[in-house]
């Protein structure tokens, strides 16, 4: 849920769309959508890769905690 809320939060301050987010990210808009919403599992490196470099970020992966409190500023590192 943390991370569909932190790619909402760059995605809509990017101003670009589910679509074109999708577009970048070389994913369907539908499953930019799941992802935003919480559903359709767990992305793989490779999907979090692309949606990285689409959303100019890099993800990184913690172990442990539950992460419900991660602001989208604590799961998305912006770059450069």
């Amino acid at each position: 849920m943390a991370l569909g809320r932190a790619v909402y939060t760059r995605r809509t301050e990017m101003g670009i769309s589910q679509t074109e987010l999708a577009r970048r990210a070389g994913m369907t808009q539908p499953a930019v959508s799941r992802l935003e919403g919480g559903g359709g599992g767990v992305p793989t490196p490779a999907v979090l890769d692309r949606l990285g470099r689409a959303l100019g970020v890099r993800f990184h992966v913690v172990v442990g905690g539950t992460g419900d409190d991660d602001t989208p500023e604590e799961i998305l590192a912006l770059t450069g």
